[in-house]
């Protein structure tokens, strides 16, 4: 598995400091793209955004639109938060979240 196409915020999202919401409809009429154009091969994997936090933390809305995703698409997904010097990885099916491991970003990279 790779990813190989992330959205950033379009113009149309909403975005402070401490919120997001996705609005901008490009998000999804570029992974329907993506979908169509791989023959059904390339599909969404989850759910990426940053807090301003060192080590950063799901809040209780994180988890709970990650659960109703994971809940209306049946599947696994993997949900990554940026934090300031930390990163934030985990995996949801169904009804579970399981963190893996909070990670600083590779220098090399």
């Amino acid at each position: 598995m790779s990813s190989r196409n992330v959205t950033a915020p379009a113009s149309l999202d909403r975005r402070s400091r401490y919120g997001f919401v996705r609005s901008d409809p490009s998000h999804q009429a570029r992974a329907v793209r993506g979908w169509r154009l791989s023959g059904g091969r390339l599909d969404y994997l989850g759910d990426w955004h940053t807090h301003p936090e060192v080590v950063p933390e799901p809040s209780d809305l994180d988890r709970r639109e990650w659960r109703k995703l994971c809940r209306t698409l049946h599947c696994c997904l993997i949900f990554v938060i940026v934090g300031t010097e930390q990163w934030w990885f985990g995996v949801g099916e169904g009804m579970r979240q399981i963190q893996v491991i909070p990670t600083r970003p590779c220098s090399r990279c």
